[in-house]
Parts: C-alpha cells; sequence; structure tokens
C-alpha cells in the first residue's frame, strides 16, 4: 500500500517527494520472495537475514530498497501487531494509476509512520489550507 508523500499528491495538491513510502504485510519467513523481486543489478535490497529481523518486529519494522540507475528510494515499513496498523490496512483504498491497480492509505492513515506516530517532519503539508480541506473532504468518520 502506498502512504506518505506520493498517497497525500493523490488526495491533495502536487508537492515534490523525493521517496515513496511503502507499507507492506510481511512474514519473516517470505523475506527471501521479497527479496528476489529485485534484482541486485538493477537495485539494493537489504539482505534477507535484516528483511527477516525487520519482518519479525511486533512493530516499526522498516528498511529501504533503492533503484540504482535513478537512486529513486522506496521506503518499505512493515505492519506491525498493533490495532492501528491493522485499521490502516483495512481502510485502504484503491486507485488506478498508469494502468495499475495501487492501493494506497486512506486520508487519515497518509502521513503515518507506519501508521504509529505522525511523522512532525510532514506536518507542514497540513498546514497549507488548500491540501488540509482536500484531504478532510476525503475523510469519512
Amino acid at each position: 500500500m502506498v502512504a506518505g508523500g506520493v498517497a497525500a499528491i493523490l488526495y491533495a495538491e502536487p508537492r515534490l517527494t523525493q521517496d515513496i513510502d511503502v507499507v507492506v504485510a510481511l512474514q519473516a519467513r517470505d523475506a527471501g520472495h521479497f527479496a528476489n523481486q529485485f534484482p541486485e543489478t538493477e537495485f539494493y535490497c537489504p539482505p534477507v537475514e535484516v528483511i527477516a529481523q525487520e519482518a519479525a518486529r511486533a512493530a516499526y519494522g522498516h528498511f529501504n530498497v533503492l533503484h540504482l540507475e535513478s537512486d529513486a528510494r522506496a521506503d518499505v515499513y512493515l505492519v506491525g501487531d498493533d490495532a492501528l496498523s491493522k485499521r490502516g490496512l483495512a481502510t485502504r483504498r484503491v486507485v488506478q494509476l498508469v494502468g495499475l491497480t495501487v492501493p494506497i492509505a486512506s486520508p487519515d492513515h497518509v502521513h503515518r509512520a507506519p501508521f504509529g506516530e505522525w511523522r512532525p517532519h510532514n506536518l507542514h503539508f497540513f498546514t497549507r489550507a488548500r491540501s488540509c480541506s482536500a484531504m478532510a473532504a476525503c475523510v469519512t468518520v
């Protein structure tokens, strides 16, 4: 599921983001399968042992995947066992982007890391009135 700045762009106004935040439900036993999706000639992906260790955490597992040619970075946040993480996945939305079906975080989970605390460095996004109203229009209570 896409979260962070890219998801915020989909809900509100365009803005600069230097990475993509992706929330993944990953079991430690699936670390090898995950890593195999990123050929080492094209990507930096942490060793399988590191991915498995992060996936085994009860909360806040995290690692990066880098595309070597473009320097594009994906921040991979792993879903924890907490209720907020589970709610984040349960309330995700689906959009069509460049012919792909892409799950994105719901507006109230866009800037949670991952679904835990609000990220202070992203609060500037919510201070812009147009963005706030656009995001608020998407939130259902």
